[in-house]
């Protein structure tokens, strides 16, 4: 008897990832943080925002001096 197959598996919104800490950042986590995968990912927004903040700066300084 054989079994049908199923359609589509689920699939995850969130990517999974596997990287390595320090010993004091990962204390940080569990003492301090609740939620750790989304602490680590508002970082990521938060300095990605922060450093196309610091490109546009740069960008307009540039063009300011005739250098674009």
């Amino acid at each position: 008897m054989s079994r049908k197959k199923k359609g589509k598996q689920y699939e995850r919104k969130r990517k999974r990832y596997k990287f390595t800490l320090s010993d004091e950042a990962h204390e940080f986590l569990q003492e301090s943080v609740m939620n750790a995968p989304r602490f680590v990912e508002s970082l990521i927004i938060n300095a990605k925002t922060g450093l196309s903040r610091l490109f546009s700066r740069y960008r307009e300084k540039k063009e300011a001096a005739g250098g674009i």
